[in-house]
């Protein structure tokens, strides 16, 4: 069981932030310039993470499998998220 949370360590961390967002938003009134801050804090933390305790290994009979390639990938395509949140702050306000 602790192998499923050390494996699978990118796939919690997007699940647990887009639970933490939905939470925030639906429970108070925040504003949007408020809400993409937390937003790019939150992609910043998720992007550093991707780089520490990382671990191979394979869960589900294999279906599942985990190196650190693959953990770069994953890492560059959050670093894209990231870039994205950040270089259209202004436009992103605006809604």
């Amino acid at each position: 069981m602790n192998d499923f949370f050390i494996l699978m360590k990118p796939e919690l961390m997007i699940v647990a932030i887009l639970f933490f967002l939905i939470v925030l938003k639906l429970g108070k009134g925040i504003s949007n310039n408020n809400l993409l801050i937390v937003i790019q804090v939150l992609l910043a933390l998720n992007f550093a993470s991707g780089f520490v305790l990382n671990h191979e290994g394979h869960l589900f009979e294999d279906m599942y499998q985990t190196n650190a390639i693959m953990v770069l990938q994953k890492n560059i395509l959050n670093g894209g998220v990231l870039l994205i949140a950040m270089l259209f702050s202004d436009w992103l306000q605006k809604m």
